[in-house]
C-alpha cells in the first residue's frame, strides 16, 4: 500500500497487517502512543522522516533492517516504542532524532 497521503484505517476490533516484510514510511508518524500499529511480519524497515514517532507492536520475533536501500533499519524523528512479543533485532543502522 502505497499513498502520497494519509490513511485512515477503522475498526470497531484490532487491525493486524501480515506479511514476510513491511516497510512503513510516514512523513508525520506511525501510529500512536495509545494506537500502535499491530504487524505480524519478520523484517521491518522503518522510518519517520519530518516529524512524530512511531508506536509499533510486532506479534512474533522481528528484524530490523534496511529493506528499501536507504541505509537505514530504522529512522524517527520523534518518540515511540517498537515492541515486540519476542525477540527484535537490528541489522541495520537506526537513527533516532526525538
Amino acid at each position: 500500500m502505497v499513498t502520497g497521503d494519509r490513511i485512515n484505517i477503522n475498526s470497531y476490533d484490532s487491525v493486524t497487517f501480515t506479511g514476510q516484510t513491511a516497510i512503513l514510511s510516514s512523513g508525520t508518524g506511525i501510529g500512536t502512543s495509545d494506537q500502535a500499529i499491530a504487524l505480524d511480519v519478520s523484517y521491518l524497515d522503518i522510518a519517520t522522516t519530518q516529524s512524530g514517532g512511531m508506536y509499533v507492536q510486532v506479534g512474533n520475533a522481528v528484524t530490523l533492517s534496511d529493506l528499501n536501500e536507504d541505509g537505514k533499519a530504522v529512522q524517527s524523528m520523534g518518540d515511540g516504542i517498537i515492541e515486540s512479543a519476542h525477540s527484535i533485532h537490528i541489522t541495520g543502522d537506526a537513527t533516532i532524532d526525538s
